[in-house]
């Protein structure tokens, strides 16, 4: 159901654009929103794994004393 109402939210920026610009301008947007979201999802996945390792260092660290 989430996913559907992402979709349908999805679908409805995209006609509104659709409306108001052309296509390429409504298509780049949500093309652009898209990568955009994607590194910032590939950005915050890469420092909450490089922190694991930390900790995980630490961790080992701690138990060889």
């Amino acid at each position: 159901m989430r996913l559907f109402a992402f979709v349908m939210a999805l679908l409805g920026v995209f006609v509104y654009l659709l409306s108001h610009f052309s296509f390429w301008v409504a298509f780049c947007a949500i093309y652009m929103a898209g990568m955009l979201t994607v590194a910032l999802i590939a950005g915050f996945g890469k420092h909450q794994a490089s922190s694991q390792v930390v900790w995980n260092e630490s961790v080992e660290a701690d138990s060889l004393k």
